[in-house]
């Protein structure tokens, strides 16, 4: 059974840190196969923590080489060959987000028109309370 130090820190160097200097070389090189390879990593990576997150306090306790399982999701998800990331956005993901997109987007254009109203206010509040 692997410690679940262990496990954190494997997350942070392989599911992080790696990552964000691999991204960071895509970027810099305008590598389009690559930056949309790690585009497509941290969206799903950042799903896969939220889920560790849900799930961790109850299934770690029920489920044996619950760790051992997470490490290797992780590595699944890294592997340049076996795509996991990209099979996972592809199949899951993607639809997902696309059956959703119209409701999405009125989201954002709600919360755009907040933040417009947001300042309309603090830019009335600065005018008249400081006159």
């Amino acid at each position: 059974m692997i410690p679940r130090i262990f496990l954190k820190t494997v997350i942070i160097i392989y599911g992080i840190i790696l990552p964000v200097y691999w991204s960071h070389i895509a970027l810099k090189t305008y590598d389009v196969k690559e930056t949309q390879r790690w585009l497509t990593y941290w969206m799903v990576f950042v799903l896969y923590i939220k889920l560790l997150d849900w799930v961790d306090g109850l299934v770690r306790i029920w489920l044996p080489f619950y760790n051992e399982i997470s490490l290797l999701i992780l590595l699944w998800l890294l592997d340049s060959e076996l795509n996991g990331s990209i099979f996972l956005y592809n199949f899951y993901l993607k639809p997902f987000l696309s059956s959703c997109e119209i409701e999405i987007g009125s989201s954002m254009h709600k919360i755009g028109n907040l933040e417009s109203w947001l300042e309309d206010v603090i830019e009335f509040n600065e005018i008249f309370l400081l006159v």
